[in-house]
């Protein structure tokens, strides 16, 4: 990811979100950090929250969005990824949804793990 700044001149910064060192989950946001690639090593701090996430999804139903994911050569990359996340997102949704009442009629439920 690249980011500009009116601030910063015609300087752009990286960003990777893949590379960063830490995410903070909350019931409220999603809280993402690391340092910035070159020509800067800043810290940044990204954070998300549910409106943020859902505008994101509803912009890859944008056909630029989509041309741009279907045309690129990492798109059989994406299309797994996105694949699996799914995956992983309903199992683990699911497990929260099942485990709070398994505790409740005493059955001993497993935590989730992040």
């Amino acid at each position: 990811m690249e980011l500009w700044s009116k601030g910063l001149g015609k300087r752009v910064l990286g960003l990777s979100l893949g590379e960063r060192d830490g995410t903070t989950c909350t019931d409220e946001r999603l809280e993402m950090r690391g340092i910035m690639r070159a020509p800067v090593y800043w810290d940044y701090e990204v954070t998300l929250d549910t409106d943020d996430v859902v505008g994101f999804l509803t912009m890859l139903h944008k056909p630029d969005a989509v041309r741009f994911l279907a045309t690129s050569e990492k798109r059989g990359r994406m299309l797994g990824t996105a694949l699996l996340s799914a995956g992983v997102f309903l199992g683990r949704t699911f497990r929260l949804l099942v485990t709070p009442s398994s505790r409740a009629q005493g059955r001993g439920g497993t935590d989730v793990g992040a």
